[in-house]
């Protein structure tokens, strides 16, 4: 909220993280504390568990209202058929805000990159 950093570099967030998605760099400052260098989250990883948001002392990670449909086991994936397009809405091509249009061949265009870690 004001625009500052919260974080203290505890490094909590990145032990507890079971998606290995957490990189943190820290040093120790000219006062004996640790200063964060780089923080980074690979969303692509993540599976948006909650528990570094939990675990934070500071406050300093925060998941917005989308968190709530995350799940860590796979067989709850299954559950979730209603927020899926339905296949003949998927055949028109529909424009959604924000997202575009949804096309049956989306796989096919995306470009394939590896992870970073």
């Amino acid at each position: 909220e004001s625009g500052e950093n919260r974080c203290i570099g505890c490094g909590l967030c990145e032990k507890i993280c079971i998606a290995k998605c957490i990189r943190m760099d820290t040093r120790i400052d000219e006062n004996s504390r640790k200063e964060v260098l780089e923080y980074s989250i690979n969303l692509g990883r993540c599976i948006f568990c909650g528990y570094c948001a939990e675990v934070c002392p500071e406050l300093a990670i925060v998941h917005g209202g989308r968190y709530e449909n995350a799940s860590e086991q796979r067989a709850h994936f299954g559950l979730k058929e209603d927020f899926l397009t339905p296949l003949d809405q998927l055949s028109m091509q529909e424009e959604y805000p924000g997202f575009g249009a949804i096309s049956p061949n989306a796989d096919e265009r995306l470009k394939k990159t590896p992870l970073a870690y």
